[in-house]
């Protein structure tokens, strides 16, 4: 009996170093993982702070381009209000230009039968008619400002009595 209880205790005692090296392996190897484990912890967490500065950064450049949309739009507002004030101020400088165009060819036309006055006045006196064309300032060409012959010169006084050069002459004023 002793050789058999001898020979179980040596196979026990081989069973226990076998299962002994196999935790050992177990424990070494569930410490290089425990160990890589924790390396990957260290990386992930490595780069979610990465993750999270790249977050903070684009949140600071999209702040800044809400900034600059924010002024872009109100510059484009202020674009679009000197465009209408310009609109405005090229509205009323047509509409001078306009009027002043009408009174250039009012002032023309007095002008001729102002011309027309004097050479009839002339005309009367003996100083005889002057032919020539009036030249006036800012205007391109001179006007010619003589009237026919056959074509009556007449004229509005201050009080808006109308009369005639030969009616003046001969001192008989119209109402």
């Amino acid at each position: 009996g002793f050789a058999v209880v001898a020979e179980e205790v040596r196979e026990l005692a081989r069973r226990v170093a076998t299962a002994s090296l196999k935790t050992n392996e177990l424990v070494q190897s569930a410490g290089s993982r425990t160990a890589r484990g924790v390396e990957l912890c260290a990386n992930v967490t490595s780069v979610f702070k990465e993750i999270h500065e790249h977050v903070a950064d684009i949140a600071g450049v999209l702040g800044g381009i809400r900034v600059s949309s924010r002024e872009q739009s109100d510059a484009l507002e202020e674009v679009a209000h000197a465009l209408g004030q310009s609109d405005i101020v090229i509205q009323g400088n047509a509409a001078s230009a306009e009027e002043t165009s009408a009174a250039a060819q009012e002032l023309t036309l007095l002008a001729g039968s102002l011309r027309g006055a004097v050479d009839e006045l002339a005309n009367m006196t003996g100083a005889g008619v002057s032919e020539s064309p009036i030249q006036f300032p800012g205007v391109r060409e001179p006007v010619n400002t003589a009237l026919p012959p056959s074509q009556p010169v007449t004229m509005i006084g201050h009080d808006d009595t109308e009369f005639s050069a030969n009616n003046f002459m001969q001192g008989r004023l119209r109402a």
